[in-house]
């Protein structure tokens, strides 16, 4: 299964680095090539949960990214909208 049908692809960031959201986090991916330049797929490289990391991640890995990608970003909340936990057992207290 590809990393797209997984998650949904929230920005491409240049040629080499997207941003993926999934249930639970923002997910900094890059295009992985073998040693011939054939892509094998997309590895994740920081996993986010606020808007600031994951901001702070592109900055220091990316390089130059597309500037509507940005824009797209910078409107995303303060912290993922993740479901709560699901505890399991009864009440406590």
């Amino acid at each position: 299964m590809s990393a797209r049908a997984k998650t949904g692809l929230l920005a491409a960031l240049n040629d080499r680095w997207r941003v993926v959201d999934d249930p639970l986090q923002w997910i900094l991916q890059v295009r992985q090539r073998q040693e011939t330049g054939k892509v094998t797929g997309w590895v994740g490289s920081a996993y986010c949960v606020t808007r600031e990391a994951l901001l702070r991640a592109i900055g220091e890995r990316c390089g130059p990214i597309n500037p509507e990608a940005l824009a797209v970003l910078q409107t995303l909340p303060d912290l993922h909208p993740a479901p709560p936990l699901k505890r399991e057992g009864g009440t406590h207290g």
